[in-house]
């Protein structure tokens, strides 16, 4: 296997880089459809949801962007006072600080969320702050501080009938069992999220659930599943250029490597998962891919170099303020 790897690593990369060109084009297509539609609505109710879908749309792959439009809809809901607006974009906020690892920053606008949500008293808006406060927490504070508004959120999404909302929940209470290492319980509610997305024909959410499936099965030493889950995540999140779920494909087709010995190959999977937390701004994915680069130098008695990557995540995690982080990388 590492001598086929070897022998197709240019091919593999040269497809890489003209799928790349055709997702970013199909992307920016989209993008522009809505940004025209803007400029065709009257009412700012309209013209704030359609910004905050250009904001979601950039988040898959250009934070800054994601909050520039974001911004944009936070001050038009504001201008209009229109609070579910002004709720969205400070979640949408939320989310970008999430991803470029400012988790006090992150708390801090989801704090916000809940109180606007508690305030106008609607369901809709209550499931979505809390979804998005568990999934700040998760990261913070860890699975036994976000499992709570998790199982909010579940539950309101499902009062609600908010299929979405309901499916989404599924796969965070799968994160939080998996961190939590009851294995069997996340690839429970993992491979519900995917039945769901079956169910309402969401083949982009798979990708995501189909990514955390085989990372669960990694955890359980079931490679065999592991592989399987993963390479078919790539292929759908390759599709929708969902470039956080392609870097944590790569990441765990990485250790699956580095558990078996083959040091080559896990590096170049490690490598991959690097490039696309670059392209996507995702800090946090970016501090564990190289530190997990920096155990594939130190295997291999490349000292300076594993030093170099151990002091790369530590400045990140440092930045972030993630001791967990830190230590590991000490």
């Amino acid at each position: 296997m590492r001598t086929l790897i070897n022998f197709d690593i240019r091919i593999f990369l040269l497809l890489l880089l003209v799928l790349d060109f055709t997702l970013i084009h199909c992307q920016t297509s989209k993008i522009d459809s809505l940004l025209q539609l803007i400029e065709n609505q009257k009412e700012d109710t309209s013209r704030i949801k359609i910004l905050l879908k250009v904001s979601r749309e950039y988040s898959k792959t250009d934070p800054e962007k994601a909050l520039e439009y974001d911004k944009k809809a936070y001050f038009l809901a504001q201008k209009s006072k229109f609070l579910p607006g002004i709720i969205d974009a400070i979640i949408e906020t939320s989310y970008y600080y999430t991803i470029t690892g400012n988790l006090d920053s992150a708390e801090f606008y989801s704090l916000q969320a809940i109180k606007l949500s508690d305030s106008l008293n609607v369901n809709k808006w209550k499931a979505a702050s809390s979804y998005m406060h568990a999934n700040v927490l998760l990261k913070k504070g860890g699975p036994a501080a976000a499992k709570e508004f998790f199982f909010k959120a579940n539950n309101t999404y499902r009062k609600i009938g908010d299929s979405t909302g309901f499916m989404n929940s599924l796969n965070g209470l799968g994160v939080v069992y998996y961190w939590l290492a009851e294995y069997d319980s996340a690839i429970y509610y993992y491979l519900e999220f995917l039945k769901m997305c079956k169910k309402m024909k969401n083949e982009e959410g798979s990708g995501k659930g189909l990514v955390n499936l085989g990372t669960a099965y990694n955890e359980l030493m079931d490679y065999a599943n592991a592989e399987k889950y993963l390479l078919e995540s790539i292929q759908v999140n390759e599709k929708f250029n969902n470039l956080r779920f392609l870097s944590m494909a790569y990441n765990n087709l990485g250790s699956i490597a580095f558990k078996g010995n083959d040091l080559e190959k896990a590096l170049f999977y490690y490598k991959l998962s690097q490039e696309q937390n670059v392209k996507s701004g995702n800090v946090v994915g970016l501090a564990q891919v190289k530190n997990n680069i920096g155990n594939i130098y130190q295997n291999k008695k490349e000292y300076k170099l594993a030093l170099s990557y151990y002091t790369e995540a530590k400045d990140l995690c440092t930045k972030m303020n993630n001791i967990d982080g830190i230590i590991e990388a000490y």
